[in-house]
């Protein structure tokens, strides 16, 4: 639809030098036009085959195995991740841990002890 409208308006405006570059342009276009269309029609609407049709797909290793080496003595096994924190940020951590427990302590008693006193004047 427009492309002939196109080529009916390109014809009265066009250079005539350009006019067969333009119909082979034209003419090529619209066989793509009718491939696209025609392959449009067709794949999808292909048969879907049901689930006991299909192939199984067979699970695949696609990563070579690494043997590991454990030792038998587990005394001297030591924690893989020690040594990825630096000790001093370890250290402050545990710190930070420990002052943190204790304020926990300290405010739950507290308020075990508000509840208490709050039961009491009732």
């Amino acid at each position: 639809m427009y492309l002939g409208r196109a080529k009916k308006l390109s014809k009265e405006n066009i250079v005539p030098a350009l006019e067969s570059s333009r119909s082979k342009l034209y003419e090529m276009t619209v066989q793509r036009l009718k491939d696209a269309v025609r392959d449009n029609d067709g794949i999808y609407h292909y048969r879907a085959p049901k689930g006991s049709e299909l192939d199984v797909i067979v699970a695949r290793t696609t990563v070579k195995p690494t043997p590991m080496a454990f030792s038998e003595n587990s005394e001297n096994k030591s924690d893989a991740f020690d040594n990825l924190v630096p000790v001093k940020i370890r250290e402050a951590n545990d710190l930070f841990k420990d002052q943190l427990r204790q304020e926990m302590s300290t405010f739950c008693t507290g308020a075990t002890q508000s509840v208490e006193a709050a039961r009491t004047r009732a």
